[in-house]
Order: structure tokens, then sequence, then C-alpha cells
């Protein structure tokens, strides 16, 4: 139960790593391991769920931009969720 319990601190790193990594396989992993943590049923699971989807937003949007300018620079992941009115949020866990 603890191991678990610690895993609830991992989600928003794990967003933070994906939404600032340059490379795309890190950021891949980020959503490899916050998928692996939608399964939980104390309320993590939708939050992990939520924040990987997030998370494959703004990847979405740095690809674009990487064939467009050839660089990720352009996309802020704080301007691009107010943008697109997108919120994370992790409390009572």
């Amino acid at each position: 139960h603890t191991r678990r319990a610690d895993r609830h601190f991992l989600v928003f790193p794990l967003f933070l790593a994906g939404a600032t990594a340059s490379a795309s396989g890190l950021k891949m992993m980020a959503m490899e391991l916050m998928t692996s943590m939608e399964d939980e049923e104390d309320g993590m699971g939708r939050n992990a769920a939520t924040t990987r989807t997030i998370l494959q937003t703004i990847y979405e949007r740095q690809l674009d931009c990487l064939m467009r300018a050839g660089h990720t620079l352009d996309v802020e992941w704080a301007d691009l969720m107010a943008q697109e009115g997108l919120q994370i949020v992790n409390f009572g866990f």
C-alpha cells in the first residue's frame, strides 16, 4: 500500500519530464509510465490518464512545430494548456 501511495507523487514530475524532454523517446517513456498507473482505483488512475492525455497533446503540438520550424522551442507547455483550457489538478492523494 505504501509503495502505491508513493506513486501518486510521480504523475506531475513525469508530466514535466515528458513535456520538457528534447528526445521523443523520453516523452514516450513518460507517457508509458503514466499509462501503467491508469488502472489504479483510488483516484490516481483518472489523474494519470488525464495528465497523460495532456502530455500527448503537448507532444503532438511539439511534433508539428518540429516539422514546420525544425525545433520545438515555440511550444511552451504552460501556454498551450492555457490556450486549450487544459488543467491538471493533483490533490486529495
